[in-house]
């Protein structure tokens, strides 16, 4: 069959125009190889380098760039003034602007900072040796570093050697150390090519180039010197947070309600405060960074009153004054309402409670008036508790008729109705705990933690083996941590610098438990093996 001739034309300028499309050369494969070095000048691990006016040239395989050579690149021994560094194509140069100590091995190490100009991929495992002396020092200290607290390695964190023969109290803020490295991702580190000589050893976290610890640094201490050498064990160290301000430190004072005092603390002892004059009632409110806020509740009619405050081994006298305008006080009820069938319903109240009409307090179970198990002011007089036999599928109400409460101030409440639905069994998994531990002069507090946000979801003290059987767990991804409680205060305590203090000894059990619904999981820990390992 023909086809019309203007058909024809029509295909042929088709077939034309594709023919003379421009396509884009490809680029090829992504470049994924790092720089690799192709000479020194003067070669690596050179002896009786000079110790003034020298400098280093490093050749590579392609075109590079540097990357943040004041953080990334390391020099141990620590150098005085900072070398220059400068970049020819292929080619990278170090300058040395300071005159180098005499029989001394020296090591850089270049971290990421040497990267390809294309890509962006960075050199691994550059290290640059030699010495001003006639011989490389050999021997080598390596560890490990983990948050105190977390209990999991830290990264990026300064270890620092400082010679014991010339150490004093004030060293490591006034000097830069002898010699020192960064921890690696997974927290280990080893200093090469020291000198046999005795150091002591501590870490903190930098910025940059600065050396030298100060005071709001995260440390970790090594309350023993050690030596260096070839078969030296691994050092585990865990940098902790000192405490910020001092125990007892008052950072603000407040009365704007006639009777209530409030004082910022940071992390108050029992001991903290005294009212001086007449009975009243103490309340402390957890603050954000330690610093909790403790309320005094004084019902003597004063705008103003005396508190007698400890601190360390001194007590003075505050004299706290009401604001001019003063606010209302008024009675209010507050209530966590999500509990379980085995929790205590606790209901706050803001001020504490003088009288209370029992009679006028009233419990439903859906529409019937029952008697709790237990409902009783507790001895604070801040909160009211609840126990009950909680049904599934049951709705709750508590009913606090108008006026049935009366605080120290004489405030009444007003009506306020509290309302609770019990979930069905089967929403909830159950745990059985099989703790193992020989029996302990020491404490240990073991928590259960959600997995995701390190949450407690429970805890408990022991010092000996114990079986704990948990009920009524949500669904969660949980994990266990257990603490050493030297002090026996039942909270996890940082160390201290000045005194050498290290903190209190953390370890994780690292399998996790996944709490299902209408499930019960039994678990074995053996806690003396844990501590053993860790």
């Amino acid at each position: 069959m023909k086809l019309p001739k203007i058909f024809t034309v029509f295909i042929a300028t088709i077939f034309i125009a594709s023919c003379a499309q421009v396509v884009a050369p490809s680029g090829g494969s992504k470049d994924e190889i790092e720089p690799k070095i192709v000479s020194y000048i003067p070669n690596n691990k050179t002896l009786n380098f000079k110790k003034e006016n020298q400098s280093i040239r490093i050749k590579f395989d392609e075109f590079i760039k540097l990357k943040d050579p004041n953080k990334q690149i390391i020099i141990s021994p620590p150098l005085i003034i900072d070398p220059e560094y400068s970049i020819n194509g292929k080619e990278l140069k170090i300058k040395f602007n300071d005159t180098l100590q005499s029989n001394t091995t020296y090591t850089i190490n270049f971290g990421n900072s040497i990267i390809d100009n294309h890509e962006g991929i960075s050199a691994q495992n550059i290290q640059y040796i030699f010495s001003t002396g006639n011989f490389l020092d050999s021997n080598f200290i390596t560890g490990i570093i983990f948050n105190a607290f977390t209990g999991l390695p830290s990264a990026d964190i300064n270890i620092c050697l400082y010679k014991k023969s010339i150490f004093t109290d004030t060293t490591i803020t006034k000097f830069n150390p002898t010699y020192f490295t960064k921890s690696t991702i997974n927290g280990t580190f080893k200093i090469e090519n020291l000198p046999l000589d005795e150091y002591y050893i501590y870490a903190f976290k930098k910025e940059g180039n600065d050396l030298k610890y100060e005071k709001n640094d995260s440390i970790a201490i090594l309350q023993n010197s050690i030596k260096s050498g070839i078969n030296e064990k691994n050092i585990e160290l865990n940098i902790f947070k000192n405490n910020e301000y001092k125990i007892n430190r008052i950072f603000d004072t407040l009365s704007n309600q006639i009777g209530i005092y409030n004082f910022v603390v940071y992390k108050p002892t029992d001991s903290f405060i005294n009212y001086i004059s007449d009975s009243y009632s103490y309340k402390r409110i957890k603050g954000i960074d330690f610093k909790d806020t403790i309320k005094i509740f004084a019902n003597n009619g004063k705008k103003e009153n005396e508190f007698k405050i400890k601190n360390d081994d001194t007590t003075y006298i505050i004299s706290l004054s009401t604001k001019k305008k003063a606010l209302k006080n008024e009675l209010i009820i507050n209530s966590e309402t999500d509990i379980t069938p085995d929790d205590t319903l606790i209901i706050d109240f803001n001020n504490p409670i003088e009288k209370i009409n029992l009679d006028s307090v009233i419990f439903k179970e859906d529409t019937i008036i029952k008697k709790p198990l237990y409902l009783k002011l507790s001895k604070d007089r801040f909160r009211m508790e609840i126990f009950n036999k909680w049904n599934e599928n049951t709705s709750y109400s508590i009913i606090f008729k108008d006026s049935c409460l009366n605080d120290i101030f004489n405030n009444y409440n007003k009506l306020n109705n509290i309302f609770i639905t019990m979930k069905p069994l089967k929403d909830y998994g159950n745990l059985i705990l099989n703790l193992e531990l020989n029996k302990s002069e020491k404490n240990y507090i073991v928590q259960l933690l959600d997995k995701n946000n390190d949450e407690i979801i429970k805890e408990y003290f022991i010092n000996e083996s114990k079986q704990i059987k948990i009920d009524y767990l949500k669904p969660v991804e949980a994990k266990i941590k257990i603490i050493e409680d030297r002090n026996k205060n039942g909270i996890w305590d940082t160390g201290d610098y000045e005194t050498k203090r290290l903190p209190e000894k953390v370890y994780n059990y690292n399998q996790i438990f996944n709490i299902r619904a209408y499930w019960e999981l039994e678990q074995n820990i053996n806690i003396n093996s844990i501590i053993n390992q860790q």
